[in-house]
């Protein structure tokens, strides 16, 4: 049964909120029993378009809307067929281009450069999807990326309680003065050194270190007798032992 011109107004709006959501033709064909190609006639009647540039809608039969319509250097209008975002004088020779290298735009968001002449090498910016393991997710625009890091990474600083995007997954201070001045009371004071002369110096290192003072054989007779001593130590004594000497070590780090 043939539909009414109602219905068919109303399907035609329906085909073309769908080819505007990203469905196929072929999927939405199926639905509505109808070819590919009728389809595409449909979603050609639209009032609108998405900009080949940044993909935002625009009026037909425009192509480009003003931002993607004009250089991204000196600000001329632009006569393309492409999604170049610069001029024929301001885009970069063929063969100048070098190697590409990525580079932070603002924190926690990255886009690609060319090395040589520092151009952008294509309208898309990236930030990290997951940390372990990494994943970059791609933007058409900064916006967007801006909006998906604020939406899924955005926290409060535990210091001062600014909202901040951080470069890495665990930080929790928005800035280095925040943390330190959270931390203050964990880190010790540092005790001023006294100054010692050279002789006093070589005194004191004499006087600590016993050992030096030992002659060869009392050296031997000493380590000896430490082995004898050892050897008669049951397990719970040797492990009492090794305890002493791990905290011992532990309260001389904290010392220095």
């Amino acid at each position: 049964m043939p539909l009414s011109e109602v219905e068919l107004r109303a399907r035609d709006e329906q085909v073309i909120e769908r080819v505007r959501a990203g469905e196929t033709y072929q999927g939405i064909g199926q639905d509505y029993g109808i070819s590919r190609e009728r389809v595409r006639q449909i979603a050609g009647t639209a009032t609108d378009r998405p900009c080949r540039g940044c993909g935002k809608r625009i009026e037909r039969p425009q192509q480009f809307c003003p931002e993607c319509s004009t250089c991204s250097s000196c600000g001329k209008p632009l006569t393309r067929r492409g999604r170049s975002l610069l001029c024929s004088d301001c885009k970069p020779k063929k063969g100048a281009l070098g190697p590409v290298t990525m580079r932070s735009v603002e924190v926690g968001i990255y886009a690609y450069f060319y090395a040589q002449t520092g151009y952008q090498k294509k309208s898309g910016f990236y930030t990290a999807e997951s940390y372990k393991p990494l994943r970059w997710r791609h933007f058409r625009t900064i916006e967007e990326a801006r909006a998906f890091r604020w939406e899924t990474a955005a926290r409060k600083c535990l210091a001062c309680g600014t909202e901040f995007a951080p470069t890495v997954e665990h930080r929790v201070y928005c800035s280095t003065a925040c943390a330190r001045g959270a931390n203050a009371h964990r880190r010790k004071p540092r005790t001023p050194r006294t100054l010692l002369t050279p002789e006093e110096r070589e005194r004191r290192r004499k006087e600590s270190n016993k050992w030096a003072n030992l002659t060869p054989e009392q050296r031997e007779r000493h380590s000896a007798m430490r082995r004898e001593r050892r050897a008669r130590w049951t397990p719970e004594e040797r492990e009492q032992h090794n305890a002493d000497r791990r905290e011992a070590r532990r309260r001389q780090k904290e010392d220095q």
